[in-house]
Formats: C-alpha cells, sequence, structure tokens
C-alpha cells in the first residue's frame, strides 16, 4: 500500500504523522520492532521510545521544511523483509518529476476475509492523506538488495504468471513518478486532478463495470471485486477488471519505472503492460 504527493513536504507532513499515529493504533504491537531513522539510515534498530519520537521529528512541519530529505522506517516483528512496515521518504522542495511517499506493509493473512480489513484501513488512510495516487496490492518484497540478482529469474517467471503481484522500489520510483499513478492494481486511489483527468466520478462508474467506484475525502477510490490475490495465468483466472481500469488509467500512468529485478527494457515494459498489450 503506497500513496503519493507532489508537494514541498513540509506541506505534507502533519498529514503524513496522522497516518503514522493511525497506523500504530491499527497495527499489533509487534509491528513497531524497528526502525530507521533519517534518509541515511542503513542499519536499523530496536522501536524504543526516543527511536518513535525521532520518528515523529521527520514528519514535524517545521523541522521538514528546512530538511532536506525527510525519512524513517518502523518495522516488525522482523527486521529484514517484515510482514509489516511503515515507510515514509519527503523531500523539501521536489524537482521535477519527484514526489513524496508513504508506503505500508502487511502479512498475506490480513487480507483473509476477502480483503476487507486491508480495504477499510485503505479508505481511513485516504481521508488523512492527501494524494494525487495511490494503491493496495499482494506484492513480492525481497530482504536485500544483494538478493536481487539471484533471484530475478524467479522473480520474473513469478510475476508473467502471476500478473496481480506489485513488484516495486519506491526510494527509485519517486525520482521521476511526478503527479502520475502506477496503473491498475486491486484497489487504485486517484487525487482531485488525476480522477479529473480520465473522466471523473461518473465516468469512470461508467467505464469500469464491477468494480468499486467511490469517492472519497481526498479524490477517489477504485476496487476490484474478490478478494486482493496475484492471480493465475496457467489457470485461466480472471484479469478483466485489472484489463479494463489499466486501459482508463494508461494516459495518467507512469512506466518508466525503475526496478533492479528487469536488465531488459523491452522485458520490464511488457511486464508494466501486462494488462494493455
Amino acid at each position: 500500500m503506497t500513496f503519493f504527493k507532489v508537494c514541498p513536504f513540509g506541506e505534507w507532513a502533519s498529514a503524513v504523522e496522522g497516518v503514522f499515529e493511525f497506523w500504530r493504533q491499527e497495527m499489533p504491537p509487534e509491528a513497531v520492532g524497528h526502525a530507521l531513522v533519517g534518509a541515511s539510515a542503513s542499519t536499523s534498530k530496536p522501536a524504543d521510545a526516543r527511536a518513535v519520537r525521532r520518528c515523529l521529528g521527520q514528519v514535524d512541519p517545521v523541522k521538514a521544511a528546512k530538511r532536506e530529505i525527510s525519512a524513517f522506517e518502523v518495522l516488525g516483528p522482523q527486521h529484514v523483509n517484515p510482514d509489516f512496515l511503515f515507510s515514509m521518504l519527503g523531500v523539501r522542495e521536489p524537482d521535477e518529476g519527484e514526489t513524496n511517499y508513504v508506503e505500508m506493509r502487511f502479512p498475506a493473512e490480513w487480507a483473509d476475509d476477502n480483503g476487507e480489513r486491508v480495504a477499510r484501513f485503505a479508505l481511513g488512510v485516504a481521508r488523512i492523506l492527501p494524494h494525487d495516487s495511490g494503491y493496495v496490492s499482494p506484492a513480492l518484497n525481497w530482504s536485500n538488495d544483494a538478493e536481487i540478482d539471484d533471484s530475478a529469474e524467479d522473480v520474473h517467471r513469478l510475476v508473467f504468471r502471476h500478473l496481480g503481484f506489485d513488484v516495486h522500489d519506491h526510494s527509485q520510483t519517486y525520482l521521476y513518478m511526478g503527479k502520475r499513478c502506477l496503473g491498475a492494481r486491486w484497489m487504485v486511489f486517484l487525487g482531485p486532478a488525476l480522477a479529473e483527468e480520465v473522466g471523473g466520478l461518473e465516468t469512470l462508474s461508467r467505464a469500469l463495470e464491477g468494480i468499486s467506484v467511490t469517492a472519497t475525502a481526498n479524490g477517489v477510490a477504485l476496487r476490484c471485486s474478490g478478494p486482493p490475490v496475484p492471480g493465475d495465468v496457467n489457470r485461466d483466472d480472471d484479469f478483466s477488471q485489472l484489463r479494463a481500469m489499466a486501459k482508463v488509467l494508461e494516459p495518467i500512468t507512469y512506466f518508466d519505472d525503475e526496478i533492479g529485478f528487469f536488465d531488459d527494457d523491452e522485458e520490464y515494459m511488457r511486464w508494466q503492460r501486462r494488462f494493455l498489450d
């Protein structure tokens, strides 16, 4: 689950703080196990009260307006590739193409109720956090960058068979994405400007049959029917809703993302356009 917003981060920081507090209230205690605080942090440490205060310092609007990059991660119970994650990065004055983001991760069993708990939480975030775009999706994650080359072949096999999987590295995405979205996912959030670019609430409702299209406090939410599962082309699973969503969102989709699992640009573009071509 990730939300993006282009603006000076000091203007977004209070809302990000609100989402972090909401996340802490909703997550089990073990979610707050470790923390990395600051853009240069590379080693996680126990997330004690002092570490949480330092995290909150990263989303203090006055401090954020003076700091070039604000960032922190809280994760648990594992200190690498955790079940739960809250990660944010904000840029004081984004250059052209740069954006800010908040990312959250949950274990797969959180979607066992047809995705209702995850959807309610995502809608709660969307009420608190103004955004250009956002999404919720099953995802493949990895422990550290050293694993990327070794696991690339397995990842390629999985993502072209299970088209609903997301593979992402927002530490690269934020540099160039700008005010766009990442295309079709199980849930997609569009802020007012992007929603208007693709026709607004009524047009989206007519174009996306079977997909829930609802107004939120900060834009529009799209949700595919059924649970958030990756699907399986070998079993002829139905991806028609994701294909329809991808077509509608194509004019506002960012297709030039960078992820280390794909060395071949053509192969990566084929995955990016998997619901379109």
